[in-house]
Order: C-alpha cells, then structure tokens, then sequence
C-alpha cells in the first residue's frame, strides 16, 4: 500500500477490520486509531491537545499488554511526542509529507526528455509559474485552472431568483427524460417549498393557522397533504404583488410533470452517482448522509441515491430549474445504532425507513461510504460502518483547492481512556476456534512469593535423592578409574621383569 492507503487504513479501517476481537483487545486499537484521526485533523484546539496528550501514554501501555515486546520500538514511542509537536507547530496538514509526494510525482509526469530530466522538470516548473502569474491579469482577477476535480458551475441568479434555484452543481451522462408519477409529484413540490427559505414565514403561518383551528400541532403528513393548497390560496389574495410574490405564485403551481434524469451529478465537491450506475465498479458513489436538529446523531438520515432528477418550474419567461435526490433511506430509530464513546454509526442494512420521503435537496447532502464488517463476524453479518468522506476541489468564494489528503475537519469529542481494560477472552464466542481461559492471564502482585512457599517436602526430597544419585555415579566412576590406573601399573611393571 501507499503512504496514504495506509493513512486511511489507520484512522478509518483498523477499527473496522479487528472488530471480532474482544473488548480489552479493540478498544486500544480503536483508541490509537482515534488519536491518529483526531491529531491530523485540520482544526485543533488547545484543551483538545492537552487530552491526546495524557491519553496516548495509557494508550501505549494497553497495547504493551497485547502485543509481544518485540513489536515495539523507536516508532511505536512516537506518538508520544506528536501532541506536543502539534501544540507547538499547529495543524499537521502545513508541515506532512503529502503535498511534497504530489509535486514530486507531477513533477516525474512533466519529463519529456529521459535523457536531461532535470532539465525538463525545470522547463515544465518554470512553464507553471510563468501562466499561473499571468493569469492573475486576466478575467478580473481570477484563475482559470485548465484542469480540476469534481468542478461544478456557478449561475449567477437575477435579483429576484427565489433561493431553491441556481445552486451550485453540474449534471454529467447521458439525459432521460422521466415523467413523475402523482405521488413523485406531490412529494417532490412539497420538499421544494419547505426548503425554499422565501417560504419559511409562510409555512409558520400554516403551523400557527392550524395549532389555531385544530388545536394540535400540524404533522409532516398534515404539511404534506394540506400545505401546498393553503398556500396557492394565500398567495393569490394579495391585491399588490411584489415580484418576490411573483415567484412565489408560480412556485405554487408546481414543476412539470417531466424531468430530466440523469445518473451523476458534481456538487459541493462531491461527485454522486445512482446506485444501479456503481454496480459493478470498483468505486461507490452512492451513499448519502444528511444531518438532522440534535447534534446526539439520532436524528440523522444514511441512504443511497436511486434517482437524480432536475426539476422545471416554467414561469415569468425564464427556465427555474431545481436538482433532487432520489433516495432510499436506512431506518434511522431501529436500523441505526451509534456508539456513544467512539461516536461510531453503525447501519443494519436490511432496515429500511417506511415513510415516503424520498427527495432530498442535492446542496444539503453529504457522501458517506459503508463498509461491511470481515465475514467471519456472525453477530455483525448485514451491519455497515458509516464513514465520511471529505469533499474534493471544493470551490469556496472563488478559490480553488487542490485535492487534499483525508483529514477531518474538527477534532471528535474526546473521552477519557480507560486505564485497565477488563480481560475477557483472547477470541470472540461467537467465532469458531480455541479459547483461552481468561484466569491464565491474569497475573496477580504476589504470585512469585506464593509459588516459592506452595513448594513441597515430596518436591525437596525428590531433589535431595537426585543429587545423592549424582553423588554416588561420582564415586563410582572414580574408583573405575582407579582400577584402571593400578591395572596399567602392574602392567609395566611385568613387562619390565620380562625386559
């Protein structure tokens, strides 16, 4: 792998790979993968280092516990010093190695000539600098870069465009025309309005006119069925129209029945795809993510995209056009579970949110991945981890930013490491194969001490008789010796009587 593959794997993966493991074994693991995570991330705050700080060292001593000490040395010590080298150098992402790797390898792509290829990544740098310094004078000002990632067209809007229209975002592929069923229809104009910030005093009057008349509070079924009526009405009692109310009369009359369809779309940064269009590549596109009220996460939404339509809302001579998201939805109460220490979002894939809200707003959603857990996992078979992606070439008041290595944006919340993990079993019950009894590692203070005085008289007679034995085979072998030694002398003696 690369030095980036293993940067991702590292923050993003290694939880998920080692997840059948027990507790006292992932739980280091996804601490050190947390910490890797959190220290790279592009916005760090000082109470936040101060916490990595004291938690790597515990970190270190609980995988000491799990690994053999041949596993460690200088580079496993590291992580020690990198808190404090944030605190005193900032965000790692002006000092890491990656935008150097980048230059370097477009730099081997520039050589044309093998034969002088200092010369001609010289020739090619000066070349680069050269036309971005003269772009500046040209345009007003701003960069036309020839080639970038995920780009996406800006339209300016006219001073009376209501805010639904001319967003930011690009539609790529081939064009269908799709014709929209009653309830497509409905759902999709009733998403439009709701999200339409022109709209927003109107729908609290609804809110008010109905708490006022019922007596309870209107429900996403009640705006559904019973909004879009209220509203035609409402508008169309106003005597003197502005040119915002307009735009808003026609806004109530509702798309055209046909839209164009289209299987990717460049947004914010992102480039989606449908999910029939990623079947059988190696990349997914597809995953959605849009974030609800409460920051606890209960509230949030994971799907997939199923359909990319753009809306046609014909009025006041000009084409308003309006992109949605199809999606399917993940239960968000029963399919999804989040992990209050780690903040991990688990997915059961085969939960399915049973109301009909398909459409989303294309410039409010986020791309997210899911990544399954190792087969060999019964207990998590049909799950899915939810990891976001950062977006690429976002183009933020005109700037460009080239594409960037993974890295956060703010660093997780950070919880208080647990000193001594409790030790359960070295294997998951769940999984086939031998386990290790859990009283075998435990290794008390005193064990030493208790094991010298448990010896037994049997064991010290044993150990007396066996060195008598020895004592005795000693003897033997010196009086052989003897023997031996008087035989030979009687012997030299008689040959020297015969001589």
């Amino acid at each position: 792998m690369k030095s980036h593959d293993c940067h991702i794997f590292m923050e993003q993966l290694l939880p998920i790979a080692f997840g059948s493991l027990p507790k006292h074994v992932i739980n280091p693991l996804t601490e050190i993968s947390h910490f890797f995570r959190d220290i790279c991330a592009s916005t760090l705050r000082v109470d936040d280092i101060i916490k990595l700080d004291q938690n790597i060292p515990v970190i270190l001593c609980k995988l000491e516990q799990i690994f053999p000490p041949g596993f460690f040395d200088s580079m496993e010590h590291l992580p020690v010093h990198l808190a404090y080298e944030a605190y005193l150098g900032g965000p790692v992402h002006y000092r890491w190695m990656y935008p150097f790797e980048r230059f370097m390898g477009d730099s081997k792509r520039s050589v044309k000539n093998k034969a002088r290829v200092e010369g001609s990544i010289c020739a090619h740098y000066l070349h680069r600098e050269t036309t971005h310094f003269c772009s500046h004078y040209f345009n007003n000002l701003v960069l036309t870069p020839r080639i970038i990632r995920n780009p996406v067209n800006v339209n300016e809007r006219s001073q009376f465009t209501l805010s639904v229209f001319g967003l930011p975002g690009r539609p790529s592929g081939k064009k269908v025309v799709h014709w929209l069923t009653q309830q497509e229809m409905q759902s999709a104009h009733v998403h439009v309005l709701i999200n339409c910030a022109e709209v927003k005093p109107y729908l609290e009057e609804f809110n008010n006119f109905y708490l006022q008349s019922t007596g309870v509070q209107s429900t996403s079924s009640v705006i559904h069925d019973q909004f879009p009526i209220w509203f035609k009405h409402r508008l169309s009692g106003i005597v003197t129209p502005t040119p915002e109310i307009l735009h808003l009369r026609s806004l109530s009359e509702g798309p055209n029945r046909s839209a164009n369809e289209w299987h990717t779309y460049f947004v914010n940064g992102y480039k989606f795809h449908t999910e029939t269009w990623t079947e059988g590549k190696k990349t997914k596109n597809s995953g959605v993510f849009v974030k609800g009220v409460t920051d606890g996460g209960e509230d949030d939404f994971y799907g997939f995209v199923k359909h990319i339509y753009e809306l046609e809302y014909n009025y006041l001579d000009s084409e308003n056009k309006v992109v949605l998201f199809y999606c399917e939805w993940y239960d968000p109460t029963r399919g999804t579970k989040i992990d209050k220490t780690y903040g991990t979002v688990e997915i059961q894939m085969g939960r399915r949110y049973k109301q009909y809200d398909p459409f989303i707003m294309s410039h409010v959603v986020r791309q997210v991945y899911y990544v399954p857990y190792p087969s060999f996992v019964p207990r998590k078979r049909g799950c899915c981890v939810v990891i976001k992606t950062k977006p690429l070439a976002h183009i933020e008041s005109g700037d460009l930013v080239e594409d960037l290595p993974f890295q956060v944006d703010e660093v997780g919340p950070i919880n208080e490491v647990i000193a001594v993990e409790q030790i359960t079993s070295l294997s998951d019950t769940t999984v086939e194969g031998y386990e290790v009894e859990a009283s075998i590692l435990l290794v008390e203070d005193n064990i030493d001490g208790e094991h010298d005085e448990n010896v037994t008289s049997d064991d010290e007679n044993d150990m007396d008789e066996e060195h008598d034995d020895n004592d005795n085979d000693m003897d033997e072998e010196h009086d052989d010796n003897d023997n031996d030694m008087d035989e030979e002398h009687d012997d030299n003696d008689n040959d020297n009587d015969v001589y």
